[in-house]
């Protein structure tokens, strides 16, 4: 007792640090009890062969299929609509058809399928994600009570009592407890929901909806003393509070701006950092507002602004962005970083980062995969 419960404390601190995956965790437990002798090797692994761990591996083959040729995220796309029917109306349009699919294929695919989907058209319709993502994943639970095969645990019970010597369950045998409990709970969720979820919005919700607090677009007049010159020749490299994020012309792809960064008249330069400091630039001589709406780059579909967190062994933590040369090292400009769900102020290039700070990126997709494990 003493050894297993040693084990467990040790296998839920890792998961809960994440100083491993989850399967390595798991298994690296049980491997620890077959070798202090507390299961033997047949008992650990007995449950690999059982019929409802076959069962179950059968069912994600299905789930797949369902997600590539099914067109779930296409369904529940033409059941969302406009954002006119308000957080409630939508639930009331998702949650029933959720809870019906789900009693016939597994909910972590189902869950998988419809979170992004859902996440989408909370930042096109200005609704926080937090009050539909939870309900998608609660509507899959309560559609798992339908059938035998709604979720995995189904199946093992089942499994369970055909090993006791009783009959295994019947695939709607459960049904009849099942419908009235998932029925009762879809209708709930559609009530309770938008009244005791928060409305809490990710840092890249917060960048769309509140773009001035954290950028704005100036344009270099054609002829002006700036055009034709670099960024470090113009005295914008080492901008008191602010920074350069990336230059803007003839609607090209934003790129990450540099120090040799060559400027022409009509360029828009976004800067990124405290406001009244960048509203001091356009002062200067061969500067102005740009004449199109600032968040115009943020509100079109654009990959190039990325979300990453830094993890508790990534080579960033105790270092600063200027540090790292993170513009050039990773080929992307940061332009904005929350901490504990907090925009931090100030420079951000000298900010000392953290385990768990978020990092809004302006990049190519092309480095993005680059970035894993650092």
């Amino acid at each position: 007792m003493v050894v297993t419960a040693i084990v467990v404390i040790v296998m839920v601190i890792a998961l809960v640090r994440e100083l491993a995956s989850p399967a390595a965790v798991l298994v690296g437990a049980l491997v620890v009890l077959i070798l202090a002798g507390v299961v033997s090797t047949q008992t650990a692994f007995a449950g690999v062969g059982s019929p409802a761990t076959v069962s179950i591996a059968g069912l994600y083959v299905v789930a797949r299929a369902m997600r590539d040729h099914a067109g779930l995220d296409g369904f529940l796309r033409r059941l969302l609509r406009d954002g006119s029917v308000g957080e409630r109306g939508l639930l009331a349009r998702v949650v029933p058809p959720v809870i019906a699919v789900s009693g016939f294929a597994n909910n972590t695919p189902i869950v998988a399928i419809g979170a992004p989907v859902l996440r989408s058209w909370a930042e096109k319709y200005g609704v926080a994600a937090t009050k539909l993502l939870m309900p998608l994943s609660f509507a899959a639970i309560l559609g798992g009570m339908l059938t035998l095969i709604g979720t995995g645990p189904n199946l093992v019970v089942s499994a369970v009592l055909a090993d006791a010597g009783y009959a295994p369950l019947g695939f709607f045998e459960i049904t009849p407890v099942g419908l009235p409990v998932a029925v009762l709970g879809g209708l709930l969720l559609v009530w309770l929901a938008p009244k005791v979820l928060p409305d809490r919005r990710t840092p890249h919700e917060q960048l769309a909806s509140r773009q001035r607090d954290y950028t704005m677009r100036v344009a270099v007049e054609p002829g002006g003393p700036l055009d034709g010159t670099t960024i470090a020749a113009a005295g914008l490299r080492d901008l008191p509070g602010a920074f350069i994020a990336s230059v803007l012309r003839d609607d090209a792809p934003a790129t990450p701006a540099t120090p040799d960064t060559l400027l022409r008249g009509e360029d828009e330069l976004v800067l990124v950092g405290n406001v009244d400091t960048i509203r001091d630039l356009i002062a200067r001589p061969g500067m102005r507002e740009a004449e199109h709406a600032h968040t115009r780059m943020f509100d079109r579909d654009d990959p190039r602004l990325v979300e990453c967190i830094i993890g508790s062994n990534s080579d960033l933590v105790g270092r600063t962005l200027k540090q790292v040369a993170f513009r050039g090292h990773y080929g992307g400009a940061v332009i904005a970083i929350h901490r504990a769900g907090s925009r931090l102020d100030g420079k951000l290039g000298i900010l000392e980062l953290r385990p768990g700070d978020t990092l809004l990126v302006l990049t190519d997709p092309a480095y993005v995969e680059r970035w894993t494990g650092h």
